[in-house]
């Protein structure tokens, strides 16, 4: 299959709302997995030193870090919190889907999402950068 052609496929499975879903939650997974791997490293930290500093086993660092765990909320800030971090949270529309479920956080019209997406307190989360040199989790 061809890049393209690959994108229509992925485009086209999105509509379905069960594979949008899991799509959505394994992406999660992933970025948040990258995510601490990328503070972890730069924070200059082994997964065995940053395990012994947040009471986990090293086994757990690396199962977080492949994407392999589904921590809560709460356990992430605490690892971050290890490395004198804290969590930054950006969201991003998928590819678009033709379905009528998807959102269109660029438009103005009724929705209410994309009012708030683009002129209020979602607009800092979503559209704005980092401060810090750290990554978004």
């Amino acid at each position: 299959m061809r890049g393209h052609e690959v994108e229509d496929s992925h485009a086209e499975w999105l509509e379905d709302i069960e594979y949008r879903q899991e799509f959505g939650s394994e992406t999660a997974k992933l970025e948040v997995a990258a995510a601490l791997a990328d503070a972890r490293e730069a924070a200059g930290m082994t997964q065995s030193a940053l395990a012994e500093r947040a009471r986990v086993s090293q086994a757990y660092i690396a199962k977080l870090e492949r994407g392999d765990a589904n921590p809560t909320i709460g356990h992430i800030g605490r690892l971050l919190a290890c490395m004198g971090l804290k969590p930054s949270v950006s969201v991003a529309p998928m590819v678009a889907a033709a379905s009528s479920e998807s959102v269109d956080a660029g438009s103005q019209g009724d929705s209410k999402f994309g009012a708030v997406y683009s002129d209020g307190p979602l607009a800092d989360v979503a559209g704005s950068s980092v401060e810090q040199a750290s990554p978004a989790v």
